[in-house]
């Protein structure tokens, strides 16, 4: 069956004679028990579209004041129905509650192996309604409630994913790694494998999921030996979460998959048509550019290897899903330029548009009117701060 959606001014282009046949701008069609969603034009091209704020409405984190204040490496954090803030700290081992002000309440867990500590945290997500896992040390996952009371823990004997993609709490993404770099593969793209695994809500009875590709790397070689880089103009495969499903972006084109926890697609989503061509400007640009720490490694190590770049490059290199089930991809960039261009699918597939979010901001979450993160500044100090979506 297929569903056409037209605005009313195409409506009246169609129905005249001898008018060129338009393009949908949204249509919806089964295959083989697939639903396929195809946007031709963005919605916010004819309608006002989304906006965030450039000034967070909270913010948590000092440069100089009291501990609380201090944040060591927030590795996740959620806002409450309250208002309210958890923020897991990552140096501290250590769960930190601020309310709606930013004013600090209280602090939960603590550096350990036991139970409600963590021997380190490296992950959070929200699971359902009223749960949150958290990754506290080498397949240890900690589970508490939104309200900060510790329930339970388990272990995996696999890999936990990245990012912690939980299912609403009925069982966890795991992976196991298949592919890594051979010696004989210098200065030549290499596509990475992963194993995708689910267990259980105790982290027992697994079942395979699929196989997936995932970073483009490379091995050049250098005065100082092999150097093994992720290649800045690789395609990435991105997951993320919505509900009781799994996201997975393949980055070829604006679109993304919808998977069960079986591993069954059930729907693809794609965008307006795009030209993913690698150009002479890209990487004119990408020569040009000012960059610093990695990203300037990642330049010279493939200068040294003599530059190989692939035919295109990605559509989109980070993924999320926020509270609504709607899908934020963040687009593809040159490394060393603002990166703060995001497009969104609607909970149903549709293609919003684009919108800009503040630059530089690593995100947490992304709520119904919100959009957290963690925000460094010049001097490296890292603030939790949250914007206000407007719809």
């Amino acid at each position: 069956m297929l569903r056409i959606h037209l605005p009313g001014a195409l409506v009246l282009l169609a129905a005249c004679a001898g008018t060129p046949e338009v393009a949908p701008a949204f249509a919806t069609r089964d295959s083989a028990g697939i639903s396929i969603v195809e946007t031709g034009q963005a919605l916010w091209d004819s309608v006002p579209g989304w906006t965030v704020d450039s000034v967070p409405f909270l913010s948590v984190g000092e440069e100089d004041g009291e501990d609380p204040y201090l944040l060591g490496y927030p590795a996740g954090a959620f806002l409450r129905g309250d208002g309210s803030v958890v923020i897991a700290d990552g140096r501290n081992q250590e769960l930190r509650v601020f309310d709606a002000n930013g004013r600090y309440l209280e602090t939960k867990g603590r550096k350990g192996p036991g139970p409600a500590e963590f021997n380190r945290i490296e992950r959070l997500a929200r699971c359902g309604d009223d749960e949150i896992w958290i990754v506290a040390g080498r397949s240890r996952v900690a589970v508490w409630g939104v309200e900060v009371d510790y329930r339970r823990e388990f272990t995996v004997i696999n890999n936990i994913m990245w990012p912690l993609i939980c299912f609403n709490g009925t069982g966890l993404l795991v992976k196991r790694d298949l592919n890594e770099i051979e010696e004989d593969r210098v200065n030549t793209i290499t596509v990475d494998s992963l194993h995708l695994m689910v267990v259980d809500s105790v982290g027992d009875t697994p079942h395979d999921l699929m196989d997936i590709p995932l970073w483009s790397r490379i091995l050049v070689k250098t005065d100082r030996g092999g150097l093994e880089l992720i290649h800045p103009f690789g395609r990435p495969t991105l997951l993320g979460q919505a509900g009781g499903n799994l996201i997975i972006g393949f980055a070829r084109q604006l679109e993304v998959g919808t998977y069960t926890k079986e591993g069954q697609l059930i729907r693809i989503a794609r965008g307006p048509a795009e030209d993913m061509t690698l150009s002479s400007a890209m990487l004119k640009e990408y020569a040009a550019a000012d960059l610093e720490g990695n990203d300037l490694q990642t330049r010279e190590g493939l200068a040294g290897g003599g530059n190989p770049m692939p035919d295109s490059i990605p559509a989109y290199i980070a993924l999320e899903v926020d509270r609504d089930g709607n899908i934020w991809l963040q687009r593809w960039h040159v490394p060393g330029s603002p990166d703060a261009r995001w497009g969104v699918f609607r909970e149903d597939g549709r293609f919003l548009g684009h919108l800009t979010l503040p630059s530089g901001i690593r995100i947490h979450e992304i709520g119904r009117d919100y959009v957290l993160g963690t925000m460094m500044d010049s001097l490296y100090t890292q603030r939790v701060q949250a914007f206000r979506i407007r719809k």
